[in-house]
Order: structure tokens, then C-alpha cells, then sequence
């Protein structure tokens, strides 16, 4: 078994450090924490906010601001050698 650190909802962008510290108090709820997700936030930027919506889905609130967030996960890769996963959008960024 392989062990991936699964990252998605957010925008990476390599403008600016990567830190594992919370910017600005903007903590995730604590049942995505309670799932093992991981908050990653950028030095001098404000982190985006993230809630569980139901089920497998979180939702992500961003207003001038950047993080993202994943999870580990055990995958034998000779059973599942792709991962997938799904995109809603509500409306376009303007």
C-alpha cells in the first residue's frame, strides 16, 4: 500500500511560502479536522473557508484569499492506479 496526501479544493499558487500554520485564526471546522483534513496556507495571505456540506462534499468560500487543503489516504495503486474526484461551481469567478 501506497500512503498519497490527496490535495484538492484549493488554488495552489507558488507565490509565497507554503506553511501548515493557520493564517489569520481561519481554523478548519472541526469535523473535516475530525476526517483528517489538513489545512495549507500561504505566509501573508488569508486562507479560504471551508465546511462540510453533506456526505462526501466540502464547500470552499474564497474572497481574495488562497489555501488548500487534503488528506492522507491508503491506496493500493495495482487495484486503483487513478484517483478521481468531482467540481461544482456556482458561479464564475469574476
Amino acid at each position: 500500500m501506497k500512503r498519497l496526501f490527496i490535495s484538492c479544493l484549493g488554488l495552489f499558487l507558488a507565490t509565497g511560502a507554503v506553511s501548515l500554520a493557520v493564517a489569520g485564526g481561519d481554523a478548519l471546522p472541526a469535523d473535516l479536522v475530525a476526517r483528517s483534513w489538513e489545512q495549507m496556507t500561504f505566509d501573508g495571505k488569508r486562507a479560504n473557508r471551508y465546511s462540510a456540506c453533506g456526505g462526501d462534499c466540502i464547500a470552499v468560500d474564497t474572497d481574495s484569499s488562497v489555501s488548500l487543503i487534503g488528506r492522507p489516504v491508503a491506496v493500493d495503486l495495482a487495484q486503483m492506479p487513478v484517483l478521481t474526484w468531482e467540481w461544482k461551481v456556482d458561479r464564475p469567478v469574476a
